[in-house]
């Protein structure tokens, strides 16, 4: 596992997290 490869999942998961407080919050 590369480098980038941690850093695309990190992003993947925060932008995850960003989507579910958006959907949360709309609710």
């Amino acid at each position: 596992v590369s480098a980038a490869d941690i850093n695309f999942d990190s992003v993947v998961d925060i932008f995850d997290l960003l989507l579910l407080s958006d959907f949360l919050q709309n609710m």
